[in-house]
């Protein structure tokens, strides 16, 4: 009797069986994994390590195959064989069908995972991660002085507006990516978080004008490093420093420079180190949503502004920073000529800053009420640098001046996409919303920013803007009632509107009184003192605090057009007569 061969043997013990369909259950069990892993928060790199495990162990199996059928068989005899046989075929035809049945679940979690839409918790649409988009965070404070903390910062905005200029290249709004303050950061939850690909992070160490920074460029989808790199340098070679950090950057991720081949990503802003050094705590000091803060931050600029008189980004600081005090701290007329300047001089002395342009579009648009100078500036602004969150935020907010909350509302989430946890994206969302009638999308937005930041406000609560601008009077007093229990921002001019309107005059006019007591001895705006006054049914009252917010310059008062508080007065000619002197330059530009 001949024999038999090695591959008959193999046939013989169902070893080629049991090799497909150990294959195929390895493969439908990855392909499950990978569909589970957004529902249960599971890192991708648990699929790979699994296929790594079902690699190493497929020889493994496979021996097990060839040593279980000799062990339970034995040597048999002659007479035996054709039973053996029998058996050894049954066996084969159902392997066959549990490897038909496998290999179908296969297929079908592969055309699943390949053609079905997947959606994120909440049902929300889960948005596609671009293959060229990253988020720098702040630089960890190594230095042990906390004084140091904002020099992290200005590195990181410094590298991060230079990458925000690359075409092709998605970068992540500061809002967002400095929120994320930890050395140790998790770069997947990151990643998730800001739905990118990678993630600039590092830390950063000053010792007198010695700098040490070690900085690593990270794939959000596995935790790998793609590169790391670590630098000692003088201080006043900080802006050639940036600029090696972000070349560096945009070789990993293989970014095509375009206009910028060639030429430094990150230019010396100004030769001066001190000024420089002056300019970056300025800048983290021009976020703050405090007074104190906030003219700090103005002593600063002026001060590197004194060292060098030419540093336009200084002045463009200085601009920003004037734009945040103004309607929440001083009268916009106060600071009008200071703000302007400012942004002016840094547009003349660097006509290629996108910002410069979209501050000085949003103070002659707001402030200025040069509407046409204004929409020139701000789309000066993207045209510049369309991955600036800032430049389409300010362009928005001229169309929601100008009546046209659709295309407001458009520029809003372009700002938005780009720096998805800034609050002010969304809640300027909510204005647009509101003034095309949408009372879903702007409750939508509303919540967008609590979830993002639970305590913000701007007058008054989002939430309660929102209730009270479509009518939902007691559900305004609910949560003016439950917003101030958690964070006391003073009288609550919009709870004074549905106080009204609900049938309850009396706590209406006692918190306008705590408004108008207020402003005469700090700045309110008096849009928000005149809106009370027309839920309380007076009109002259009305009219006299939007006199005081015209001549004050308001920002808000432009945004009266759609509010429908302001309905009754709509027909009075002193309104008419108000709204043709705010909007008198866009008419004459229109009639020219």
């Amino acid at each position: 009797m001949n024999k038999p061969s090695f591959f008959d043997e193999l046939k013989r013990r169902n070893v080629l069986r049991a090799a497909a369909l150990y294959i195929g259950a390895a493969w439908a069990l990855s392909q499950g994994l990978a569909q589970l892993l957004p529902v249960f928060d599971i890192p991708n790199w648990v699929v790979r390590w699994f296929v790594i495990a079902a690699v190493v162990g497929f020889p493994f199996a496979m021996a097990l195959s060839w040593f279980y059928e000799w062990t339970s068989k034995g040597i048999q005899r002659e007479s035996d064989v054709e039973q053996d046989r029998s058996i050894t075929r049954e066996t084969g035809k159902k392997m066959d069908r549990w490897i038909i049945a496998v290999l179908a679940v296969a297929v079908v979690l592969l055309i699943t995972d390949r053609f079905v839409p997947h959606k994120e918790a909440g049902n929300a649409a889960s948005p596609a991660v671009a293959d060229k988009s990253i988020a720098v965070l702040p630089l960890f404070n190594m230095s042990g002085d906390a004084k140091d903390g904002y020099l992290g910062d200005g590195i990181s905005e410094e590298v991060l507006n230079a990458l925000s200029k690359l075409p092709g290249l998605k970068v992540i709004g500061r809002a967002s990516s400095f929120q994320f303050r930890d050395r140790d950061v998790d770069a997947v939850k990151v990643g998730r978080a800001l739905n990118v690909r990678s993630l600039l992070t590092g830390t950063v160490q000053r010792a007198g004008e010695n700098l040490r920074i070690s900085v690593e460029l990270v794939d959000t989808g596995s935790g790998v490093q793609l590169w790391s790199q670590h630098y000692d340098r003088d201080f006043k070679n900080l802006f050639a420093l940036e600029d090696d950090i972000s070349s560096a950057v945009s070789t990993a991720l293989a970014v095509k420079l375009g206009a910028a081949a060639g030429q430094p990503l990150v230019h010396a802003a100004t030769s001066n180190p001190h000024a420089h050094d002056l300019y970056l705590q300025a800048r983290k000091l021009s976020y703050s949503s405090d007074e104190a803060g906030l003219n700090r931050a103005v002593e600063l600029f002026n001060q590197a502004i004194a060292e060098d008189s030419n540093y336009a980004e200084a002045w463009a600081g200085l601009a920003y920073t004037y734009a945040f005090l103004a309607d929440a701290y001083r009268a916009p007329i106060d600071v009008l000529p200071s703000m302007k300047g400012a942004a002016e001089k840094a547009v003349a002395l660097d006509p290629d800053m996108a910002e410069g342009h979209a501050y000085l579009g949003y103070i002659l648009m707001a402030y200025q009420r040069d509407f046409p100078a204004g929409k020139r500036e701000m789309d000066k602004a993207v045209a510049l640098n369309p991955g600036s969150a800032d430049a389409h935020f300010f362009r928005g907010l001229e169309p929601l001046s100008t009546q046209k909350p659709a295309a407001a509302l458009a520029e809003f989430e372009a700002a938005e996409k780009i720096d998805p946890r800034n609050p002010f994206d969304p809640f300027s969302g909510m204005w647009a919303a509101t003034a095309m009638g949408d009372e879903a999308l702007a409750i939508r937005k509303a919540n967008r920013v609590l979830a993002i930041d639970p305590g913000f406000s701007y007058f008054t609560d989002p939430l309660v803007y929102a209730y009270g601008s479509f009518g939902r009077w007691q559900d305004c007093i609910d949560r003016s009632t439950a917003a101030h229990a958690r964070t006391d921002y003073g009288p609550d001019y919009k709870a004074a509107v549905c106080y009204a309107h609900a049938g309850n005059p009396t706590r209406a006019r006692a918190i306008l009184d705590q408004l108008e007591t207020a402003s005469r001895t700090r700045y309110v705006d008096h849009t928000n003192i005149a809106e009370v006054h027309i839920a309380l049914g007076d009109k002259d009252g009305a009219m006299a605090a939007l006199e005081q917010a015209y001549k004050d310059r308001s920002q808000p008062l432009l945004l009266l057009w759609y509010l429908p508080e302001f309905k009754p007065l709509h027909d009075d000619p002193r309104y008419k007569d108000l709204m043709g002197r705010m909007y008198a330059s866009e008419k004459q530009d229109a009639a020219q």
